[in-house]
């Protein structure tokens, strides 16, 4: 793992990490085919004029975003994720070498090696599509970016509202937080509409259990 490839806030107390080109080139084709595999599996349900509701406001009720989410393990049994990409490509997180990183970075991390249970899904986010400021229930949270390129939309970027920064959305770029921290995926916005499902994929990994 290339140090050259990774950034980190300059703000200690809320840090996140970023990885560019998080796949290689070989895990880059395999996740690429699976994502296009549940895209044609949902391809009814994405083209719907409204899409389902992700998640609402625990105070008002109201949607926080729209987009569409595929939850991988409603389809896989705990033995056949191992047949998925996306989770195969979870040694990635369990390397020395990764925890090495992040823990030399800031102790804030250093709780991340004593998780013991993984969530993971997929996002997609079409035109006009966006999720509001929220922080999840996880000790940590992990986000990959991933579409077709060239790139066919603007915005679809993480801010952070802690720290007013915004990290651009990215192909194949990983990035790590404590999911405390506030963070909301801008509006995309299609450069060519016509052109079906060049939005923007979010892979989302969150890790629990920390004792």
């Amino acid at each position: 793992m290339s140090l050259e490839n990774i950034t980190f806030s300059k703000n200690k107390n809320y840090p996140y990490i970023v990885f560019d080109n998080w796949y290689n080139k070989e895990e880059e084709k395999l996740v690429a085919k699976e994502l296009e595999f549940w895209t044609l599996v949902h391809k009814t349900k994405l083209e719907k004029p409204k899409k389902e509701a992700i998640a609402r406001d625990p105070k008002t009720d109201e949607p926080l975003g729209k987009h569409f989410r595929i939850y991988l393990k409603d389809y896989y049994s705990s033995n056949g994720t191992r047949l998925s990409p996306i989770w195969s490509c979870l040694y990635k997180q369990q390397e020395e070498k990764f925890h090495e990183i992040i823990t030399g970075y800031s102790p804030m991390y250093n709780n991340f090696g004593a998780t013991s249970e993984t969530s993971f899904f997929a996002s997609y986010y079409d035109n006009s599509d966006y999720y509001k400021t929220h922080f999840d229930g996880s000790p940590f949270s992990c986000l990959i970016y991933f579409f077709k390129t060239p790139k066919n939309f603007t915005g679809g970027d993480l801010k952070f509202k802690n720290l007013d920064e915004t990290i651009e959305c990215k192909h194949n770029r990983m990035i790590l937080f404590p999911g405390w921290m506030e963070h909301a995926s801008t509006p995309l916005k299609l450069l060519d509409s016509d052109k079906q499902y060049t939005g923007k994929y979010t892979i989302t990994h969150f890790y629990y259990g920390v004792v």
